[in-house]
């Protein structure tokens, strides 16, 4: 007796690039709906007001510390060279630094954290 084996048919070619291409496609929608939604742009403006911030928090701690230093062991340095110098050493890049003044009685003049946003601090 003569048996026939059955052909097992694999998945096409055809039906893996139309999967491929269907997925691309969703791919694309979920990223525009995620860009119209404003999730990205709510995400880099939180990003920046957090970068400000630290910023500001690392001032202000750098300031007492200067204030501290110059009661204690006669600091000669103005604030503004001793904060940045404090910040340099933080990690703070010459950009974060580049447009903040800290006069001697504390007062913070302004600051620029990314993408040249200006604002007081």
């Amino acid at each position: 007796m003569v048996t026939k084996k059955k052909q097992k048919k694999g998945i096409s070619l055809i039906v893996l690039v139309i999967t491929i291409i269907i997925m691309i496609i969703l791919a694309g929608a979920i990223i525009l709906a995620l860009n119209n939604s404003g999730i990205i742009g709510r995400a880099t403006e939180a990003t920046d007001k957090s970068d400000k911030a630290t910023l500001k928090e690392a001032v202000n701690i750098a300031y007492g510390e200067w204030t501290l230093a110059r009661q204690l062991d006669g600091e000669t340095r103005s604030a503004d060279e001793y904060v940045k110098e404090k910040l340099k050493d933080q990690g703070f890049s010459d950009e974060d630094l580049g447009l903040i003044y800290v006069d001697d009685s504390g007062k913070i003049s302004t600051a620029t954290v990314q993408k040249d946003l200006q604002y007081q601090i």
